[in-house]
């Protein structure tokens, strides 16, 4: 997804389009979690002295990032070439190339030579892991930190997943626990087919669409609150 079609700038346009003078600051990175979105908060974000600050909630997010062990990471996908760089460069160029490249690790993960990142996504959601309680610890810290600050916080779930309902509930309950209003966006992707929504076959991020309409619900969420 281009920049000028990413959801923050989006945002920023249909809030002045009616007639809200707003600054959009997007310090979303590619990756991070919610530790790393609470240390971007603090070192960076109350700079803006910000009147809103909005977490976007992504399915990873509890994933641990810092001397993680083994059983804490993503296995990554297996490659058709034994050279990387061959390999990256095709992933990236090659539209055929990287349609096989995922056939062949679904079919791996289907016979059970490697498992799948879905799998081993919910289990970021164990209470009893490491990752949870990060989780746990950087929302409520980031709670804390914008309350003192004197700003606002929501917490918006960019889901566009189906199968995801027992883990954004348990998601939505923290928030409320934590008494930050939260924007849950799965609702309104459920008439889509999931292949409208996605960059490609490969690439399961949200694509232009999907960028569209976290703008357009937002910003009405926004302006109604």
């Amino acid at each position: 997804v281009e920049y000028k079609d990413t959801f923050p700038v989006l945002l920023e346009k249909n809030l002045n389009q009616q007639g809200k003078k707003v600054e959009v600051v997007n310090m979303g990175l590619m990756g991070w979690n919610t530790m790393e979105q609470l240390e971007a908060l603090v070192t960076h974000g109350l700079r803006f002295t910000p009147d809103l600050v909005i977490v976007g909630f992504y399915l990873n997010d509890p994933q641990v990032k810092h001397n993680a062990r083994f059983e804490e990471t993503a296995e990554p996908e297996r490659k058709l070439f034994p050279f990387f760089g061959l390999d990256s460069w095709l992933n990236e160029k090659s539209y055929f190339y990287s349609f096989v490249r995922w056939r062949y690790n679904r079919l791996l993960e289907k016979i059970g030579y490697k498992d799948s990142y879905r799998i081993w996504q919910k289990g970021l959601y164990d209470k009893n892991q490491r990752g949870w309680h990060d989780f746990e610890f950087a929302l409520s810290q980031i709670a804390d930190i914008t309350r003192q600050a004197g700003s606002e916080l929501v917490l918006v779930n960019l889901n566009i997943e189906a199968g995801w309902e027992k883990e954004i509930v348990q998601v939505l309950d923290l928030i409320k626990v934590l008494n930050v209003p939260s924007l849950d966006m799965t609702p309104y992707f459920e008439s889509f087919d999931f292949s409208d929504l996605i960059v490609s076959a490969s690439d399961w991020h949200p694509n232009t669409k999907a960028h569209r309409i976290y703008a357009q619900v937002l910003s009405e969420f926004l302006i109604k609150n």
